[in-house]
């Protein structure tokens, strides 16, 4: 399964997701590579791919924490616009992938 499609990346193309897939399995490779060197060449792999790698994934984390972030804000606003079914409406056809939970009836 690739890293895009179970992240919730709803702004990209299609093309940006393969290239975010691109640079996660590169820079997981770079880590694997790692691990297997032998202890004389660590610190050399540290100081060069390790360094580039790094900053490749806390790339992509940094678009996940937005596009989260970005979920969040509109299923609270959907739920606290809960009485405009034009509104949730217009959640659901933009965002598919955001499911609006059930109103609760408050019993008096």
């Amino acid at each position: 399964m690739s890293k895009s499609s179970y992240a919730p990346f709803s702004m990209m193309g299609e093309d940006r997701k393969e290239k975010i897939d691109a640079i996660t399995d590169q820079s997981l490779m770079v880590y694997e590579k790692i691990l297997n060197a032998p202890e004389a060449a660590k610190p050399n792999l540290m100081q060069t791919d390790f360094k580039v790698a790094n900053s490749a994934l806390t790339f992509v984390g940094r678009i996940l924490q937005a596009e989260s972030a970005q979920l969040m804000a509109f299923t609270v606003l959907a739920n606290r616009a809960g009485k405009s079914k034009d509104f949730q409406q217009m959640i659901s056809d933009n965002l598919p992938k955001i499911h609006l939970p059930e109103k609760k009836k408050l019993k008096a």
